[in-house]
């Protein structure tokens, strides 16, 4: 791929060419200013073309190029096969580049004389993903020419997989530009518009890549079958992290811009934001949790490259705030306790915990590769949500506080009785939970202070109508909370959930709904194979399609759920195993016991072991009388059990007639024989294993993320009119 090979090389030297001209433009040389912009320029534009080359070769199947054959083949649809480019690692490195040229052609029109420092320090992320492409080689070609390619991951060939992964990507892109303005107001100890040009990229980041942390929690409730949204994974935890500082900085930004405080902070926070997205890079992509996550990539050799580079982004950041800590001096002093600023202070304070506790556990299978541990481990699931509740709590008390606090010259006494009515639209939610069963002590508190959270920001935009539209968004991003948290809450300890097997055509009861197997809609080697199961409650039916299938490129058995969803509850349907068993019926009989089936009287009368272990087969007889319409017929049915660890099973049949014993298993320690009786008409039966939940309340889940989202967006917008963005 001399071309593709060749646009890489020339989109490389340009961006390489943009951040010296910049440095040398903020290093006291202006006139490289301009250089800087037109080889940003022809930096974007190559790039465009080389996502393009690379794309065309996955859409083409050359499957030459090592990872054009290792993610895609030719029975993809057009869509799934375009998402191949962000399949691997690779192609995720192409597509996080390609958002950077998106980004940096708002960013780089800036006019103001900061400008050119901030462009350098957001070229170092670009030439940061190129050093990783040349490492890992886009367009490496193999030996010889493969007919067909590996294909896409049965798990990733999914709706979501089309759009999650590009607005994560695009989510950690945003998270670049604070980085780049702390650094370049710490470079040249200029303060004077950082608050201003930050906050609407801080916002938007918080929007987008909140959006794909909510599409990832939803792909995995609808795909993975364990009927949950969010596991803790260390994967999952690498976007969670960043998005948390982030979050924290918004609260910071506005302490600063009302109160003149948390300047210190928030430069820390908006550097950090994303240092942990290059982190959770190395964590991810290095094979440290290979052993822990099912989301980690393999190491490709790019360890040292994500060390140094993180390595280089620290003491960046670090070196430059020590420097100047002393003249980042807050230019007011926050004394009032009963203040919005010190809630969102506090909020701060809180999120900021939340994001470094959950950064020690995602971190545990690297910490405890230090020699005084035994192994590498990961943390358990219970280490996150001990510290989880309380800080949800708190979270949620500072969010309903904080704008009841906004009126002018707040007191004690005023701002409990604005409280009122919040306080008692929150008691009558804990009263409603505990008559339909909520026992526990925590789980009511956290109901009523999500309502009061919810209630109070809801009664902030009827006592201040002012600000529904533009301004609204922090209030409707609060209201999120409070729904979030009591879907969370009501979705996860109060789901119902059992385990059955349904044989075919025979209804079984399960969590009050009738549940009926009718079989399969295709062939467990078909992709699109479904079991077709008929529900019905109260009357209504309907019919239940989870999915499974056994997959060709891996040789597993890949499962999707079903999931009804409903205002009030999801009924939650995951199969686990299919199941077909040979026709007849299954009678036990021990030695000298009688038994009749199918007209058949059948004694045993023993084993017989005359060829036991012949040949190095070990082959059993059960010596049976059988007495069938008045004849006697003595018949011995064998199982052997071959040298390939299989199982022969012979059958025999009953004098003349068409009935047919087999031999299907022997207990030599209670001395008992499976007899299996087999008549004309028999058909084989068929069973399927299934996982049936119910999850109470969990539409609250997706309403209160995209709540949270959309709140975020509108204060995004609203920010960037009073921003120096163009």
């Amino acid at each position: 791929m001399y071309f593709g090979n060749l646009v890489f090389a020339l989109a490389f030297a340009a961006c390489a060419l943009s951040a010296a001209s910049y440095y040398l433009a903020f290093a006291g040389q202006p006139r490289f200013q301009s250089l800087g912009k037109r080889s940003y320029i022809a930096f974007s534009f190559l790039t465009a073309i080389l996502v393009a080359v690379f794309l065309y070769q996955i859409l083409s199947h050359n499957f030459s190029i090592e990872y054009v054959h290792s993610y895609s083949s030719t029975d993809l649809s057009l869509f799934l096969l375009i998402s191949t480019l962000w399949a691997g690692q690779i192609g995720t490195f192409l597509l996080w580049l390609f958002f950077t040229t998106i980004v940096g052609l708002i960013l780089y029109r800036r006019s103001d004389p900061m400008n050119s420092a901030v462009m350098f320090y957001y070229m170092l992320g670009a030439l940061f993903l190129f050093v990783l492409l040349t490492a890992g080689k886009p367009f490496h070609l193999l030996p010889e020419t493969p007919v067909e390619g590996r294909g896409l991951n049965p798990l990733l060939q999914n709706f979501w997989m089309i759009i999650h992964p590009p607005i994560v990507f695009f989510g950690f892109t945003l998270l670049a530009v604070p980085f780049s303005f702390a650094l370049a107001a710490l470079t040249r100890n200029d303060y004077s518009t950082w608050n201003r040009s930050v906050m609407p990229w801080s916002l938007a980041a918080m929007a987008v890549l909140g959006l794909g942390i909510f599409l990832g929690g939803y792909w995995a409730y609808e795909t993975l079958g364990w009927g949950g949204y969010w596991a803790w994974d260390p994967v999952e935890n690498a976007s969670l992290i960043p998005w948390l500082t982030n979050t924290a900085l918004v609260h910071g930004l506005f302490v600063e811009r009302k109160a003149g405080q948390l300047r210190r902070t928030n430069l820390l926070l908006a550097a950090f934001g994303f240092l942990f997205v290059v982190y959770g890079t190395f964590l991810t992509r290095s094979g440290v949790l290979a052993d822990f996550s099912v989301h980690s990539f393999t190491d490709l050799g790019l360890n040292i490259y994500l060390i140094l580079f993180l390595f280089t982004f620290i003491l960046l950041a670090l070196g430059f705030f020590f420097a100047r800590y002393r003249s980042i001096r807050p230019s007011k002093r926050m004394e009032n306790p009963w203040s919005t600023e010190f809630m969102m202070a506090l909020g701060l304070a809180i999120t900021t915990a939340l994001a470094l506790l959950t950064l020690v556990g995602t971190s545990s299978p690297l910490i405890t590769r230090i020699p005084i541990f035994d192994a590498p481990a990961n943390v358990a699931v219970e280490y996150y949500n001990r510290f989880a509740m309380p800080v949800a709590i708190l979270m949620a008390i500072l969010s309903g506080l904080a704008p009841l606090l906004a009126i002018k010259t707040p007191s004690i006494g005023r701002v409990v009785r604005l409280c009122v009515p919040s306080l008692l639209a929150a008691a009558a939610a804990v009263v409603i939970a505990a008559i339909v069963g909520v026992v526990f002590l925590r789980h009511l508190v956290l109901i009523f202070f999500a309502v009061f959270t919810l209630a109070a920001n809801v009664q902030t935009l009827i006592l201040f109508p002012h600000k529904i539209g533009w301004k609204m968004g922090g209030h409707l991003a609060h209201v999120g909370l409070g729904v979030l948290l009591i879907g969370i809450l009501s979705s996860s300890a109060f789901s119902a959930s059992k385990k059955l097997t349904l044989a075919k055509d025979k209804p079984a009861e399960v969590l009050g709904f009738a549940l009926t197997y009718s079989g399969m809609a295709g062939d467990m080697d078909q992709k699109d194979n479904s079991l077709n199961i008929q529900v019905e409650r109260a009357g209504k039916k309907f019919e239940a399609r989870p999915k499974i299938y056994i997959d060709k490129m891996t040789g597993g058995t890949m499962k999707s759920p079903y999931v009804q969803a409903g205002i009030l509850s999801d009924l939650y349907i995951a199969p686990e195993q299919v199941e077909t068993e040979a026709p007849g019926s299954l009678i036990r009989l021990a030695r000298g016991e009688v038994d009749t089936i199918d007209g058949l009287e059948i004694l045993f009368n023993g084993f017989d072991m005359a060829s036991h272990g012949e040949d190095g087969v070990i082959k059993v007889g059960a010596l049976l009388t059988v007495i069938a319409d008045g004849d006697t017929v003595e018949v011995t049915p064998y199982l052997s059990l071959l040298a390939s660890g299989e199982r022969d099973r012979p059958p025999v049949k009953v004098g003349d007639s068409d009935v047919e014993l087999v031999l299907d298993d022997v207990h030599p320690d209670i001395r008992t024989a499976d007899i299996r009786v087999s008549s004309p008409g028999s058909f084989p039966s068929e069973t399927v294993s299934l996982e049936v939940s119910t999850k109470p309340l969990i539409s609250l889940v997706w309403m209160g993320s995209l709540l949270i989202v959309f709140g975020a967006a509108i204060a995004a917008f609203h920010r960037r009119r009073f921003s120096s963005m163009p």
